[in-house]
């Protein structure tokens, strides 16, 4: 039998820890308060998780450790390893620097880390059938190297159709990669992936190397690429919003007519396109691909182009920040003479 001074002992201890709990709790949502002050990318986005930990400090600590903390400084370094900050001056070596714009978006060329690169050719696709007809030409005319990137990589028609052609450059001697997102293309079975690699072709997804358990892994649940970029012989490239599925063609009667837009350019913006596929592929699979440009280099337009890749891995929202800062710092040229692409 508990008498009543058994029981109380018992409650006193259970608000003990009660207690300890709680002021764990508020100490953890404290700290993540602090780190998100010092590590804040968007005012909004700050300002919505300051709230939460404030007024709701359980579960909101603990979402923000999966979704907010953000652990991805070696990505960064890996960035650095591959030369981001050489950029400028490989393309100040090979002679293609537009210096007129990168004086009128300073902003912008200070983002990306690439300057304005003159003498492309820019084509506006401007939904799913012009896209992938321009991108299966490009794949099909490849003739020494294929970069393939997309968020989003169905099995089905569409994406056994870019299956099929990427098989047939493999077979005929082309170098082909394909980088994938785990999380964005969960349905995709390993027989897709398997058909390709046994034609020599080297698939990978994004974070297969960064496992889910690590013990940092949590944080890295939000950290997915959304790139879509196709790169050819390193002379064309494709960059914009589809992704490899049939409802990006309006053939899914559950989303109907789609509307997205790519780029094909052609030029020496595609190598600033194939540079952000060599950061994240060695992210991917820790291969160190060739950096060195090509001798010569083809200019087939007259569009002044920069490359801009963002990301979760940035330390501030940069693409926003050059969006905002357009009226001020945008070119005084019609806007068709200057394209700003985001890969």
């Amino acid at each position: 039998m508990f008498g009543i001074d058994d029981i109380l002992r018992a409650i006193v201890a259970d608000l003990h820890l009660v207690a300890a709990i709680m002021a764990a709790i508020y100490l953890l949502a404290f700290v993540c308060a602090v780190r998100e002050i010092f590590n804040s990318r968007t005012s909004q986005g700050s300002i919505a998780w300051l709230i939460s930990l404030a007024l709701l400090p359980f579960p909101t600590a603990f979402l923000y450790m999966i979704f907010g903390w953000k652990f991805f400084d070696d990505y960064a370094t890996d960035r650095i390893k591959n030369g981001r900050a050489d950029r400028p001056l490989r393309a100040k070596d090979l002679a293609l620097i537009d210096r007129e714009t990168d004086a009128q978006w300073p902003v912008q060329v200070q983002v990306s880390e690439l300057p304005f690169l003159r003498g492309n050719d820019v084509e506006l696709l401007i939904d799913g059938t012009a896209t992938f007809d321009s991108i299966f030409a490009g794949i099909d005319a490849a003739e020494h190297y294929l970069l393939v990137q997309f968020y989003i990589i169905r099995d089905d028609n569409l994406g056994q159709q870019l299956a099929d052609r990427l098989i047939a450059k493999a077979r005929a001697g082309v170098e082909v990669r394909l980088l994938y997102d785990d999380i964005g293309s969960t349905g995709m079975p390993k027989r897709f992936r398997t058909q390709m690699r046994d034609a020599g072709i080297k698939v990978a997804g994004f974070n297969q190397r960064h496992k889910f358990l690590r013990v940092y892994g949590p944080t890295r649940i939000n950290y997915r690429n959304h790139r879509k970029i196709v790169v050819a012989d390193g002379k064309h490239a494709w960059v914009g919003g589809h992704n490899v599925g049939v409802e990006y063609l309006g053939e899914n009667p559950k989303f109907g007519r789609w509307r997205d837009t790519h780029v094909r350019v052609s030029g020496p913006a595609a190598l600033g396109c194939a540079l952000l596929f060599r950061e994240d592929w060695e992210w991917a699979t820790g291969e160190r691909l060739p950096a060195t440009p090509p001798k010569d280099i083809d200019t087939p337009g007259d569009q002044s182009v920069l490359v801009m890749g963002s990301g979760p891995a940035d330390k501030l929202e940069g693409m926003c920040d050059c969006l905002c800062r357009f009226d001020r710092s945008g070119p005084k040229a019609p806007l068709d003479r200057q394209p700003l692409f985001r890969a």
